[in-house]
Parts: structure tokens; C-alpha cells; sequence
């Protein structure tokens, strides 16, 4: 009789802890689809190959920013996403959301990068990026008289950056902002490290071959 019992105990007793374990992990599944983490549907796919001259860069850097992207800010601007291209020059960003973003790239030894400026990325979809370097520069830039001690400026959309505190200044109090994309550049952006909700936006004529802006004050 004893035995009896305990052979209809068992199959009871994994048919509950059987159910607890798929009830706990459809718990755990919805809650993986709810925080995200790269693998929701609806996500997309970024990817690539950096040439330089015709010829494929390994080990570049890959960087995809929000359209607007803060780079002193960081992730508080808005995720972004970095990646090195492998031995053949090509680079794969996954689990990017839906939106528009910058595209930019470095060389690993050299001053050279590119810029995509406005990447669209639609949900679900794969999307291919050729980005073809070319040769970075420095920007000399005056800020307005009225411009703050802890005053930083920065390239929207980009990881371009430079701090007025950090001393890199030329004679006459400019700015020198360095790995500038060589093409035009339609806006800049002046923040205060002290007060980050702060931000003014210019509307600038930066040409591909310039190397000085001033930024009037407001």
C-alpha cells in the first residue's frame, strides 16, 4: 500500500512543480520583452563596412548616437551604441530602436573618420551603412562674450567635444575642437557642465574647408 501511494504522489507532485517552473519563466519572458535588452521585435539591424581610399579599415570605431546627441551628457542624451569593425573592415550594431541617428567612425592611427549624419532606422529592418573616411580637423571657436568658466561645446549628433576648463586655448581665448568630420557642419551646440539642462543651439556656416567659428551671443 505504501508503495502504491508514493507512485501516485510523484506524477502529482511533478505536475505542480512542472507548472510552477513554465508559469515562472513566462513571467520571467514577458518581462524580458517588456525591459527590452536587444532582442525585442521591432528592433533593428546596423551594419557595414569602413573604407578608407578603397581600402577596408580593421579596428575602426563605430559609433551610433542619437540624431541630436549630447557626447558630454552621454547616455542621459539618449543610448548610443560602439563597436570596433572586425579584420575585414565591417561592423554589425544589433538591437538598435527605431529613430534617426549619426553614424561616425575613426580611424584606429590616424586623424581620419566619417560622419553619417541622418541614419533612419525603421523597425524590424536591416540597414547598411558604407562609410568612407576622410581627413578629421581641429576648429578654432570663438564663444560669446557671455559664455560661462565651466562652458563646454560639441558637435550634435557626434562624440565631438571640448571643454573651456581644460586649458586648450589659443592666444586669444578660442576653443580648439578637435576630429571635426570633414564636411560642413550645420550646428553647434554650448552647454554648462555645472547646469547640463542648459544647452543653446547655434545655426553655424562651417564649410568643409573652415577651421574657425564664432558663435555670437545671445
Amino acid at each position: 500500500m505504501i508503495n502504491v501511494k508514493r507512485r501516485k504522489r510523484i506524477p502529482d507532485i511533478r505536475r505542480v512543480f512542472s507548472g510552477f517552473v513554465l508559469s515562472l519563466l513566462g513571467l520571467l519572458g514577458m518581462s524580458g520583452c517588456i525591459q527590452g535588452g536587444g532582442t525585442d521585435i521591432g528592433n533593428a539591424l546596423v551594419m557595414g563596412t569602413v573604407m578608407d581610399g578603397g581600402n577596408t579599415v580593421a579596428g575602426a570605431k563605430v559609433v551610433l548616437m542619437p540624431e541630436g546627441y549630447n557626447p558630454v551628457l552621454g547616455d542621459s542624451a539618449g543610448t548610443g551604441q560602439t563597436t570596433f569593425t572586425d579584420g575585414q573592415g565591417r561592423f554589425t550594431l544589433k538591437g538598435v530602436r527605431p529613430g534617426r541617428y549619426s553614424l561616425e567612425t575613426r580611424h584606429p592611427l590616424l586623424e581620419r573618420m566619417d560622419w553619417v549624419r541622418i541614419l533612419d532606422v525603421e523597425a524590424g529592418g536591416t540597414h547598411v551603412a558604407e562609410p568612407e573616411m576622410a581627413g578629421a580637423r581641429t576648429v578654432l571657436v570663438r564663444l560669446p562674450e557671455n559664455a560661462a568658466p565651466d562652458a563646454y561645446i560639441f558637435i550634435p549628433g557626434t562624440d565631438v567635444y571640448a571643454l573651456r576648463a581644460s586649458g586648450d586655448t589659443t592666444g586669444d581665448g578660442r576653443i580648439r575642437l578637435p576630429h571635426v568630420p570633414a564636411e560642413a557642419v550645420p550646428t553647434m551646440g554650448l552647454g554648462r557642465s555645472g547646469q547640463p539642462e542648459e544647452v543653446l543651439f547655434f545655426e553655424i556656416s562651417l564649410g568643409a574647408g573652415d577651421s574657425t567659428v564664432v558663435l555670437e551671443s545671445r
